[in-house]
């Protein structure tokens, strides 16, 4: 039986909608319950306690005259954002800012509601992480081998035997795995979402890892904790805890695996619903912990600082996290976030992808099937960029499937003028691009990270990952995109890996990832910012 790893981040490729396009080749994932992985781990099932704990550092230097003030990580559920956190001017604060004691649904410099989109304001950060549900994936306390330490090594092993992924990192902890159902906020009205947190099984101080997840799909089937099967998001995070995190993973809105299903589609690539879905997970993790289930079981790791790691679709979302992190969640002690193979820059990717055939063709087409749910939910506006009859049946198929190019390469649409409108492909020769195209073209200014009319307030350091040889996430723009945002004030480390395809680069540098997170959390000053290298080959490359 093979492994593959090449989807357990990203899922699937950046690029899917249009099934005639190139398009990067893919594994599926298998199914990682072996009998041998079994047996042995069920001789080694208690929790290892040799490991030792990361120490906590002090906060980064400021990088910009008017970052918000932060506090340490929260460990009680009932602490709340004060109006401390909100500037000093009397005069930016309106009245519909709320009362002291149920912390500031307001912040004058954001306006949430953009692009013609009916107004609304966030909700107090009161019950935002409350637990609603939860269940232990693969059994129970006493029966843990598929997650121990001694399977996980053997699971590690085998990825490396087949070329998947050469992790330096050994397994350290046993680890137990849990699906979580938890409140969380979009335009402005109480949601639930779901993820998975991986938990060492030690009573050490752990850093938070978030883990952001790349394409899934935009429906409730595709959500990346659904399942009882160790692969996917659940293996990624069981490995993480057992190296010495408290592993989440959101699945962001719209992908739920538990609750009442979701109506909308998954807003995909927009960065305001993902960032708070996953900032309110965060905020979930001392709750569960808390919980007297938890407590009974004897798991009692101490959270820590956060770091964020994300790849394709989830280094879009680990950019839009920090961007967002101060203004919604002032609180959490965000050390550092990776943006692995990040779409960051869907402005320069969409005028590519809609003047030429290529794989981000399709992804441009996701932008616009699920920017039009979330920002204006009018079905009929699809006809604007959607030739018949994929303008009325795209969105139906995208709720309920999660090959999103099955009717597409059904019915052999290989051309840009097939499923885009005419008028969409005049706008998108224009100089500028799309000029006047509203409100599509908003969506697309919006979650480019130069461009968002969200200010950047805060200081969390980033490493950019990119892929030599990616044709979905074409290095050359992201390239740019660096060093625009570098000219814009961001802190950013640069490494490309050589020989890398799309998935491949995030892969392979894990090991990259995690040392350069844990000299975050620690404090190690960030050198060499801001520099493009040549491409290299990354630690964890096989």
């Amino acid at each position: 039986m093979r492994i593959s790893l090449s989807r357990l981040f990203l899922l699937l490729p950046f690029a899917m909608m249009l099934g005639a396009c190139s398009q990067e080749e893919n594994s599926p994932v298998d199914d990682l319950m072996t009998t041998d992985a079994d047996t042995a781990a069920n001789e080694n099932a208690l929790p290892d306690t040799a490991e030792t704990e990361p120490s906590d550092g002090t906060d980064m230097a400021d990088l910009s005259d008017d970052t918000l003030s932060t506090d340490e990580i929260i460990a009680d559920e009932d602490a709340v954002v004060t109006d401390e956190l909100l500037p000093d001017d009397d005069e930016l604060l309106t009245d519909e800012t709320p009362d002291e004691d149920s912390g500031p649904t307001y912040d004058p410099r954001v306006e949430p509601a953009l692009c013609g989109m009916a107004p609304y304001h966030w909700l107090p950060s009161t019950g935002m992480g409350d637990i609603i549900e939860f269940d232990q994936m693969f059994g129970s306390l006493g029966d843990i081998a598929q997650t121990s330490k001694v399977a996980l090594t053997l699971i590690k092993t085998q990825l490396e035997n087949d070329g998947e992924v050469n992790l330096q990192r050994d397994p350290a902890y046993d680890t137990l795995v849990f699906r979580i159902l938890y409140k969380t906020q979009d335009k402005g009205q109480q949601v639930e979402a779901t993820g998975t947190i991986a938990v060492p099984l030690s009573g050490k101080t752990f850093p938070i890892l978030m883990v952001q997840h790349g394409t899934a799909g935009l429906g409730d089937p595709c959500s990346p904790s659904a399942g009882d099967e160790l692969n996917g998001t659940a293996m990624v995070a069981a490995l993480f805890a057992s190296f010495g995190y408290i592993a989440i993973a959101p699945d962001y809105i719209g992908l739920k695996s538990m609750g009442t299903p979701s109506t909308e589609l998954h807003s995909y690539l927009i960065g305001e619903p993902t960032a708070i879905a996953s900032l309110d997970m965060v905020r979930a993790v001392p709750k569960f912990l808390a919980r007297p289930e938890i407590q009974l079981l004897g798991i009692d790791p101490k959270p820590g600082k956060v770091i964020i790691s994300g790849g394709s679709q989830g280094g879009h979302a680990a950019a839009f996290t920090t961007r967002f992190a101060p203004y919604y969640a002032p609180e959490l002690d965000i050390k550092g976030a990776v943006w692995g193979i990040p779409p960051t820059d869907i402005y320069s990717h969409a005028v590519r992808a809609l003047n030429n055939y290529v794989p981000a063709s399709g992804n441009t087409a996701l932008v616009f099937l699920s920017a039009n749910d979330w920002y204006r939910d009018e079905p009929m506006m699809l006809s604007d960029v959607f030739n018949a009859p994929w303008d009325s049946t795209l969105r139906t198929h995208g709720l309920t499937s999660c090959d999103l190019d099955g009717p597409l390469d059904d019915a052999g649409v290989d051309t840009l003028e097939e499923l885009f409108t005419p008028e969409l492909l005049a706008a998108a020769k224009l100089d500028p691009f799309c000029d006047g195209f509203e409100p599509w073209l908003c969506y697309i200014k919006e979650n480019t990270l130069s461009r968002s009319s969200v200010p950047r307030i805060d200081t969390i350091p980033a490493f950019m990952i990119l892929s030599e040889n990616d044709t979905l996430v074409v290095p050359f723009i992201e390239r740019d995109a660096f060093a625009e945002l570098c000219d814009q004030g961001y802190q950013i480390q640069y490494r490309e890996c050589t020989g890398a395809s799309h998935s491949d680069g995030f892969l392979w540098s894990l090991d990259d990832q995690l040392d350069w997170l844990d000299d975050r959390y620690n404090d190690v000053p960030m050198t060499d910012v801001c520099t493009i290298h040549p491409a290299v080959k990354c630690k964890s490359a096989p």
